[in-house]
């Protein structure tokens, strides 16, 4: 259950939310991994004015990998690399 939702609109989202296509569906999980990267890429930026694209990616990454991925993959240690 929603806390802060009002009863019938849980009700109404959750209704049309079982009437989407899995590919709707899927599409929705991908708009909204887009947007939490482009907020989460934007905080980067703002902590690491000075970081080149490489360097915003690697961060980036390293929000959702853990830190041996990130250094097994591409050798790449966030908590070195801190400012």
């Amino acid at each position: 259950m929603i806390t802060d939702t009002h009863q019938n609109t849980e009700k109404f989202l959750i209704e049309n939310y079982r009437k989407k296509t899995f590919s709707e569906k899927m599409r929705m999980i991908k708009e909204i991994t887009v947007a939490c990267q482009k907020m989460a890429l934007s905080g980067i930026k703002q902590r690491y004015p000075n970081a080149d694209a490489n360097e915003l990616r690697l961060r980036l990454g390293a929000l959702w990998l853990d830190k041996e991925t990130m250094l097994k993959v591409y050798g790449w240690n966030v908590e070195e690399k801190r400012l």
